[in-house]
């Protein structure tokens, strides 16, 4: 098979924070109705992932202000979907319509405010492994957290060429580091007892 059966079209990015107090009754009905009534149960929407973010987490973000979030403590509750490529047109007809009659019907919560809620395209695909989880089944895969890095391309960069720029050393560095920190370590430490013995020598 030369082609992926199932292509993303689109991924839904939703950051959310509730209104202080009201953080339990936001997760219950995010958990209990809106990740189903409000998405997943729509045409073309075929995976979906809610994360979230503790202050240890969020102090490692940076920088202090910027484009996603006014402040680097601002979004706590992310959720991420994927659309499939042949019901984009679908699927975001779906959920214009769908979110206004779940909240006529009394199913919306107003104390929320979205931080960063955005659709984008996925452009490239870069893999740790030659043969790793594709990024159809991402979401499904149970992975233990996910980082996201948002770059803006600086005064003179079109699209293409910060992408090309990007998936060339930054993000092999960064799988490299969190995908296989035994050999980074391993190697790490073979260049230092290199160094050590070029020092002696």
């Amino acid at each position: 098979m030369t082609d992926a059966p199932v292509k993303i079209g689109q991924m839904l990015f939703t950051m959310v924070d509730p209104t202080r107090g009201h953080e339990v009754a936001y997760n219950r009905w995010y958990e209990r109705d809106h990740i189903y009534a409000g998405c997943m149960i729509g045409p073309g929407w075929f995976a979906g992932r809610r994360w979230v973010a503790p202050k240890r987490l969020k102090d490692l973000r940076f920088p202090e202000t910027g484009p996603v979030a006014t402040k680097t403590e601002d979004g706590s509750y992310l959720a991420t979907y994927w659309v499939h490529e042949p019901e984009m047109e679908e699927a975001e007809a779906w959920g214009r319509t769908q979110v206004g009659e779940l909240y006529a019907a009394g199913r919306g919560f107003t104390e929320r405010e979205h931080v960063h809620t955005c659709q984008y395209l996925p452009d490239s695909t870069v893999a740790a492994q030659e043969d790793g989880v594709p990024l159809e089944l991402a979401l499904d895969h149970n992975y233990r957290g996910l980082v996201a890095v948002m770059i803006e391309p600086a005064d003179g960069f079109g699209r293409t060429t910060a992408i090309e720029t990007i998936n060339g050393v930054p993000v092999k560095a960064l799988l490299y580091r969190c995908c296989r920190p035994g050999e980074q370590l391993a190697d790490e430490a073979l260049a230092r007892r290199s160094q050590r013995a070029d020092e002696d020598g």
